[in-house]
């Protein structure tokens, strides 16, 4: 178990996370589903920093739509599969860009 100063308050990790302490009692509960329960003080959730980190990493990817939900992108890093990464725009395959991909010229022309 974690030490008492590495553990974050509820309201520390809804700062850090920014989202409000409802949304961060939904996570903790799915949190909890698929690590354990946290450690718990007068009541309260205490999160390790290692806990926020992953909550952290799994709302990023979220948000960048890289992944489908919270769920799995926790599951993910608690089978200790890597989260996809974002990809910048330019990176890799060119896509839908006339300039690089000549076959993709008729159809960005033909609605515009």
């Amino acid at each position: 178990m974690a030490d008492a100063e590495s553990l974050l308050t509820p309201s520390q990790v809804s700062q850090a996370l920014g989202v409000g302490a409802s949304t961060l009692r939904r996570h903790a509960m799915l949190y909890e589903e698929l690590f354990g329960p946290l450690p718990r003080e007068r009541d309260q959730r205490r999160w390790p920093l290692e806990a926020v980190r992953r909550l952290q990493a799994a709302q990023q990817a979220l948000a960048g739509g890289l992944v489908g939900s919270l769920e799995t992108a926790l599951t993910m890093v608690r089978d200790g599969q890597p989260l996809p990464e974002p990809v910048e725009r330019g990176a890799g395959r060119p896509g839908l860009d006339p300039e690089r991909d000549p076959a993709a010229g008729p159809l960005l022309r033909a609605g515009g």
